[in-house]
This record gives structure tokens, sequence and C-alpha cells, in this order.
């Protein structure tokens, strides 16, 4: 189990350890399970934005729910705007069902979260709103992070 080897790997000397975490992340690639869990533990503990890439490459439109949640709620968790423009690919198109319906739900979650907009799960409004000001807003915030 995952979060017993990171309880083994990580304990309060090592909380942190970037190699500690890495091994969890290797394990993530190989296995649907160790994904999820790698991906809660670093929500749980480590939401850190040096995750933000290895997190964003998962994101799939085909993605079910048992993988797009944790992803999603460790993305607005971690609270890094470099992760809005990969959300803002898995949003679910109008008449093309890509994933389950909590899988859908979670993406404009995390963007409200990440963003401050209400926008549901509206593609053209976030895709508006990301060309007329997010974007904008995203280049300042990505200076302004140290």
């Amino acid at each position: 189990d995952v979060r017993k080897e990171r309880d083994d790997r990580c304990d309060d000397s090592k909380a942190g350890d970037p190699e500690a975490l890495a091994d969890l992340e290797g394990k993530a690639n190989s296995s649907n399970m160790y994904m999820i869990q790698a991906i809660q533990i670093i929500g749980e503990f480590f939401p850190e934005r040096r995750y933000v890439p290895a997190i964003t490459k998962q994101l799939k439109p085909s993605l079910s729910s048992e993988i797009m949640q944790p992803a999603c709620e460790t993305l607005a968790r971690i609270g890094d705007p470099a992760a809005i423009p990969s959300l803002l690919e898995v949003l679910p198109r109008k008449g093309v069902v890509f994933y389950d319906t909590a899988a859908a739900q979670s993406v404009p979650q995390a963007l409200e979260a990440l963003t401050g907009q209400s926008f549901g799960d509206d593609r053209g409004r976030w895709e508006a709103w990301w060309q007329t000001t997010g974007k904008k807003q995203f280049e300042k915030a990505k200076k302004e992070i140290p």
C-alpha cells in the first residue's frame, strides 16, 4: 500500500523528502491505483507547486472520476495557477462526453477554486474568460509566485 510506504519512507525526519516522493510518483506511472494514492498523498501531505506538472500531465478527458477527482482536488489545494491551462483543456465539450459525470464536475470545481470565477462546465465562457482576462492574470501570478 502506497500510504504505508509513504509512512515508512517519509517519517518526520524525512517529511517532504523529494527522493521518497519521487519513488511514489514512479510507482504511480505503472498503475492507476498507485497514481490515485500518490496524488492523494501529495494533496494531503505535500501540496507543493513542484508537483503541478506531474499531476497536470496525467489529466486526460478520458479519465474516470477515480483519478480525475483527486487530481483536481489536489491541484485546487496546491493553488498554483499553472494548472489552469491544463484544466481548461480537459473541460467537457458540448455534445461530446469524454468521461463520467463526477469527473466532469471536478474540473470546473478546481478551476473555480483556482480562479475565483464561476462558469460551471460552460467551456465557452471559460475560454472567453481565459482569452480576455485569465491569461493576463495567470502571467502576473507566475511572476509573483516565488
